[in-house]
Protein backbone atom coordinates (compact mmCIF):
# COMPACT_ATOMS: atom_id res chain seq x y z
CA UNK A 1 0.00 0.00 0.00
CA UNK A 2 1.39 3.41 -0.94
CA UNK A 3 1.50 6.38 1.38
CA UNK A 4 -1.30 8.20 -0.41
CA UNK A 5 -3.76 5.63 0.93
CA UNK A 6 -3.14 6.56 4.55
CA UNK A 7 -6.00 8.66 5.84
CA UNK A 8 -3.92 11.79 6.53
CA UNK A 9 -0.58 10.92 4.98
CA UNK A 10 2.95 10.62 6.28
CA UNK A 11 3.31 13.91 8.12
CA UNK A 12 -0.28 14.14 9.27
CA UNK A 13 -0.05 10.77 11.04
CA UNK A 14 2.72 12.14 13.20
CA UNK A 15 0.74 15.33 13.74
CA UNK A 16 -2.32 13.35 14.81
CA UNK A 17 -0.16 11.68 17.43
CA UNK A 18 0.76 15.07 18.87
CA UNK A 19 -2.41 17.03 18.12
CA UNK A 20 -3.86 16.91 21.60
CA UNK A 21 -4.00 19.79 24.10
CA UNK A 22 -4.68 20.27 27.73
CA UNK A 23 -6.29 23.33 29.31
CA UNK A 24 -8.45 24.62 32.17
CA UNK A 25 -8.83 28.34 31.51
CA UNK A 26 -7.06 30.87 29.35
CA UNK A 27 -4.02 32.62 30.70
CA UNK A 28 -4.02 36.38 30.73
CA UNK A 29 -1.76 38.02 28.19
CA UNK A 30 1.47 38.85 29.96
CA UNK A 31 3.42 42.04 29.45
CA UNK A 32 6.64 40.36 30.60
CA UNK A 33 9.32 40.72 27.95
CA UNK A 34 12.65 38.96 27.45
CA UNK A 35 15.60 40.12 29.52
CA UNK A 36 18.66 40.75 27.35
CA UNK A 37 20.91 40.03 30.35
CA UNK A 38 19.83 36.41 30.63
CA UNK A 39 22.32 33.79 29.41
CA UNK A 40 21.43 30.78 27.28
CA UNK A 41 22.06 28.53 30.29
CA UNK A 42 19.66 30.52 32.48
CA UNK A 43 16.93 30.34 29.84
CA UNK A 44 17.35 26.58 29.43
CA UNK A 45 17.25 25.96 33.19
CA UNK A 46 14.07 28.03 33.52
CA UNK A 47 12.48 26.15 30.64
CA UNK A 48 13.34 22.74 32.09
CA UNK A 49 11.85 23.77 35.44
CA UNK A 50 8.61 24.88 33.73
CA UNK A 51 7.44 21.33 33.00
CA UNK A 52 4.46 20.42 35.17
CA UNK A 53 3.73 17.01 36.66
CA UNK A 54 0.57 14.89 36.47
CA UNK A 55 -0.39 11.22 36.83
CA UNK A 56 -3.39 10.79 34.52
CA UNK A 57 -5.31 13.03 32.16
CA UNK A 58 -8.43 12.88 30.00
CA UNK A 59 -9.40 15.52 27.46
CA UNK A 60 -11.61 16.23 24.45
CA UNK A 61 -10.67 18.50 21.58
CA UNK A 62 -11.75 19.67 18.14
CA UNK A 63 -9.23 19.07 15.36
CA UNK A 64 -9.35 20.84 12.00
CA UNK A 65 -7.25 19.24 9.28
CA UNK A 66 -6.40 21.17 6.11
CA UNK A 67 -4.58 18.85 3.72
CA UNK A 68 -3.82 20.71 0.45
CA UNK A 69 -6.96 22.88 0.92
CA UNK A 70 -9.17 19.89 1.72
CA UNK A 71 -10.59 20.56 5.18
CA UNK A 72 -11.93 18.02 7.62
CA UNK A 73 -13.03 18.40 11.23
CA UNK A 74 -12.83 15.56 13.72
CA UNK A 75 -13.33 15.18 17.44
CA UNK A 76 -10.44 13.88 19.53
CA UNK A 77 -10.54 12.02 22.81
CA UNK A 78 -7.32 11.65 24.79
CA UNK A 79 -6.42 9.52 27.78
CA UNK A 80 -2.93 9.66 29.17
CA UNK A 81 -0.96 8.04 31.96
CA UNK A 82 2.17 10.08 32.44
CA UNK A 83 5.35 8.42 31.11
CA UNK A 84 3.42 5.21 30.38
CA UNK A 85 0.48 5.35 27.94
CA UNK A 86 -1.17 7.70 25.45
CA UNK A 87 -4.57 6.69 24.01
CA UNK A 88 -6.19 8.72 21.22
CA UNK A 89 -9.49 8.31 19.38
CA UNK A 90 -10.58 10.40 16.38
CA UNK A 91 -14.27 10.41 15.46
CA UNK A 92 -16.90 12.22 13.39
CA UNK A 93 -20.52 12.31 14.57
CA UNK A 94 -19.72 9.55 17.03
CA UNK A 95 -18.20 7.23 14.41
CA UNK A 96 -14.61 6.19 15.10
CA UNK A 97 -12.23 7.11 12.26
CA UNK A 98 -8.97 6.16 13.93
CA UNK A 99 -7.58 4.99 17.23
CA UNK A 100 -4.06 4.91 18.63
CA UNK A 101 -2.38 3.31 21.64
CA UNK A 102 1.17 4.45 22.35
CA UNK A 103 3.63 3.30 24.99
CA UNK A 104 7.38 3.98 25.30
CA UNK A 105 8.26 0.86 23.27
CA UNK A 106 5.20 0.33 21.04
CA UNK A 107 3.01 2.26 18.59
CA UNK A 108 -0.40 0.85 17.61
CA UNK A 109 -2.70 2.70 15.20
CA UNK A 110 -5.67 1.74 13.06
CA UNK A 111 -7.71 3.72 10.53
CA UNK A 112 -11.26 2.73 9.66
CA UNK A 113 -11.69 4.22 6.17
CA UNK A 114 -8.80 2.31 4.61
CA UNK A 115 -9.21 -0.62 7.04
CA UNK A 116 -5.51 -0.64 7.81
CA UNK A 117 -3.44 -0.79 10.99
CA UNK A 118 0.13 -0.37 12.15
CA UNK A 119 1.79 -2.20 15.03
CA UNK A 120 5.44 -1.44 15.60
CA UNK A 121 7.99 0.69 17.39
CA UNK A 122 8.83 4.37 17.55
CA UNK A 123 12.01 3.42 15.70
CA UNK A 124 9.93 2.36 12.69
CA UNK A 125 8.04 5.66 12.87
CA UNK A 126 11.36 7.51 13.08
CA UNK A 127 12.69 5.80 9.96
CA UNK A 128 9.42 6.48 8.12
CA UNK A 129 9.38 10.16 9.01
CA UNK A 130 13.11 10.71 8.76
CA UNK A 131 12.75 12.56 12.06
CA UNK A 132 13.64 11.45 15.57
CA UNK A 133 10.52 10.83 17.64
CA UNK A 134 9.98 8.84 20.82
CA UNK A 135 7.41 8.63 23.59
CA UNK A 136 9.17 11.12 25.86
CA UNK A 137 9.43 13.67 23.05
CA UNK A 138 5.74 13.27 22.29
CA UNK A 139 4.80 13.94 25.92
CA UNK A 140 7.10 16.94 26.11
CA UNK A 141 5.56 18.41 22.99
CA UNK A 142 2.09 18.00 24.49
CA UNK A 143 3.25 19.88 27.60
CA UNK A 144 4.80 22.78 25.68
CA UNK A 145 8.35 21.61 26.38
CA UNK A 146 11.18 21.28 23.90
CA UNK A 147 11.30 17.92 22.11
CA UNK A 148 15.01 18.46 21.46
CA UNK A 149 17.42 18.64 24.42
CA UNK A 150 18.54 22.25 24.67
CA UNK A 151 22.21 23.05 25.21
CA UNK A 152 24.13 26.23 25.95
CA UNK A 153 26.15 25.68 22.78
CA UNK A 154 23.01 26.37 20.70
CA UNK A 155 23.10 30.02 21.78
CA UNK A 156 20.13 32.35 21.78
CA UNK A 157 18.91 35.71 20.55
CA UNK A 158 16.13 37.98 21.74
CA UNK A 159 13.56 37.57 18.97
CA UNK A 160 10.59 39.95 19.18
CA UNK A 161 8.84 38.92 22.44
CA UNK A 162 10.64 35.60 22.94
CA UNK A 163 14.02 34.00 23.48
CA UNK A 164 15.05 32.19 20.30
CA UNK A 165 17.31 29.17 20.92
CA UNK A 166 19.18 27.86 17.88
CA UNK A 167 19.21 27.22 15.03
CA UNK A 168 21.22 24.04 15.33
CA UNK A 169 21.76 21.05 13.04
CA UNK A 170 20.33 17.71 14.20
CA UNK A 171 20.73 14.19 12.90
CA UNK A 172 18.84 13.23 9.74
CA UNK A 173 19.83 16.63 8.29
CA UNK A 174 17.18 18.60 10.19
CA UNK A 175 17.75 22.16 11.42
CA UNK A 176 16.00 22.97 14.70
CA UNK A 177 15.14 26.25 16.40
CA UNK A 178 12.63 27.15 19.08
CA UNK A 179 11.23 30.26 20.71
CA UNK A 180 10.55 30.40 24.47
CA UNK A 181 8.06 32.67 26.21
CA UNK A 182 9.66 34.86 28.92
CA UNK A 183 6.52 34.96 31.11
CA UNK A 184 6.46 31.21 31.87
CA UNK A 185 9.37 29.76 29.82
CA UNK A 186 7.08 27.48 27.83
CA UNK A 187 7.56 26.94 24.09
CA UNK A 188 6.04 29.61 21.82
CA UNK A 189 6.94 27.89 18.56
CA UNK A 190 9.18 25.24 17.02
CA UNK A 191 10.69 25.13 13.53
CA UNK A 192 12.22 22.06 11.92
CA UNK A 193 13.62 22.30 8.40
CA UNK A 194 15.13 19.60 6.21
CA UNK A 195 16.75 20.78 2.97
CA UNK A 196 17.07 17.46 1.14
CA UNK A 197 14.36 16.46 0.52
CA UNK A 198 12.81 19.82 1.37
CA UNK A 199 10.39 19.44 4.30
CA UNK A 200 9.38 21.83 7.04
CA UNK A 201 7.42 21.46 10.26
CA UNK A 202 6.21 24.52 12.17
CA UNK A 203 4.47 24.11 15.54
CA UNK A 204 2.93 27.15 17.22
CA UNK A 205 1.37 27.49 20.68
CA UNK A 206 -0.90 30.57 20.43
CA UNK A 207 -2.20 30.30 24.00
CA UNK A 208 -1.58 28.59 27.32
CA UNK A 209 -3.57 28.04 30.49
CA UNK A 210 -2.92 29.69 33.81
CA UNK A 211 -2.65 27.95 37.16
CA UNK A 212 -0.25 25.53 38.81
CA UNK A 213 0.12 23.50 35.60
CA UNK A 214 0.69 25.79 32.61
CA UNK A 215 -0.31 23.76 29.55
CA UNK A 216 -0.99 24.43 25.87
CA UNK A 217 -4.54 25.58 25.17
CA UNK A 218 -4.17 25.61 21.40
CA UNK A 219 -1.67 24.10 18.98
CA UNK A 220 -1.32 24.88 15.28
CA UNK A 221 0.95 22.60 13.25
CA UNK A 222 1.94 23.10 9.64
CA UNK A 223 4.00 20.68 7.57
CA UNK A 224 5.17 21.38 4.04
CA UNK A 225 6.84 19.02 1.62
CA UNK A 226 7.29 18.29 -2.04
CA UNK A 227 4.10 16.21 -2.22
CA UNK A 228 1.70 17.77 0.27
CA UNK A 229 1.03 20.65 2.66
CA UNK A 230 -0.88 19.99 5.86
CA UNK A 231 -2.14 22.26 8.63
CA UNK A 232 -3.72 20.96 11.82
CA UNK A 233 -5.36 23.19 14.41
CA UNK A 234 -6.54 21.74 17.70
CA UNK A 235 -8.71 23.54 20.25
CA UNK A 236 -9.48 21.99 23.62
CA UNK A 237 -13.01 21.45 24.88
CA UNK A 238 -12.51 20.07 28.38
CA UNK A 239 -10.01 18.29 30.57
CA UNK A 240 -9.83 16.28 33.78
CA UNK A 241 -6.79 15.27 35.83
CA UNK A 242 -6.46 12.20 38.01
CA UNK A 243 -8.52 9.04 38.27
CA UNK A 244 -8.07 5.49 37.08
CA UNK A 245 -8.17 5.11 33.30
CA UNK A 246 -8.87 2.35 30.79
CA UNK A 247 -7.20 2.17 27.37
CA UNK A 248 -9.39 -0.09 25.19
CA UNK A 249 -7.76 -0.97 21.90
CA UNK A 250 -8.50 -3.82 19.50
CA UNK A 251 -8.00 -3.89 15.74
CA UNK A 252 -11.30 -4.74 14.00
CA UNK A 253 -11.44 -7.97 12.03
CA UNK A 254 -10.51 -7.76 8.38
CA UNK A 255 -8.07 -4.85 8.72
CA UNK A 256 -4.77 -5.14 6.82
CA UNK A 257 -1.42 -4.53 8.51
CA UNK A 258 0.82 -1.95 6.88
CA UNK A 259 4.54 -1.32 7.07
CA UNK A 260 5.91 2.20 7.33
CA UNK A 261 8.44 2.17 4.52
CA UNK A 262 10.67 5.28 4.26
Amino acid sequence: MNRGQYFIGKWAMMLLMVAVLFACKSANVSTVGPDAKWSTGQIIRAHNQAQGEFTTLTARAQLTLDNDNKKQKVSLTLRMQHKDTIWIKASVFGVTLAKGLLTPDRVQLYESLSKTYFDGSFDAVRQWLGLSLNFDQLERLLLGQSIVPLAKSMGHTVHQDTYRVGPTLLRENWTFSTEIRPQDFKIAQVDLVQKEPLQTLHIAYPSYTSGDLVSPEEIVMTSKGAQANTTIEVVLKNIEYGGKLRFPYAVPQGFKKINLAP
